[in-house]
Parts: C-alpha cells; structure tokens; sequence
C-alpha cells in the first residue's frame, strides 16, 4: 500500500502548524510581559494555601 502525499496540502498543514505555534507563543509572551501569569499562579496558591511563590516574590521586590 502506497501513501499519495499532495505537496501542496502538506504546505498548508506545515503553513497552519507554524501559525499556531507562532500565536501561541506570542500570546504567552504577552500574559508573562503583562504579568497576568503571575497574578493567577498567585491567586491559585492563595486559593490552594500554598505560600511556595513568596521566594519568587521576595526577589522581584
């Protein structure tokens, strides 16, 4: 049995990959820049009562 891969279909699935790893990264470069991943890893500790981030804390004080 032999497998027909249409090159130009294979284009569009590698074109599609690339855009969404691309996107996602961008969007967690803007969540870290805004410090948003920091404010909900905080309010998840809080909530499960774990005091594990104040290290990270005291040293960007």
């Amino acid at each position: 049995m032999k497998l027909e891969i249409d090159r130009e279909e294979l284009k569009k699935a590698f074109s599609i990959a690339a855009g969404v790893v691309f996107g996602t990264f961008c969007a967690f470069k803007f969540l870290v820049d805004k410090g948003i991943i920091k404010e909900i890893a905080d309010k998840l500790n809080r909530q499960l009562g774990n005091n594990e981030n104040k290290e990270l804390e005291d040293k960007t004080k």
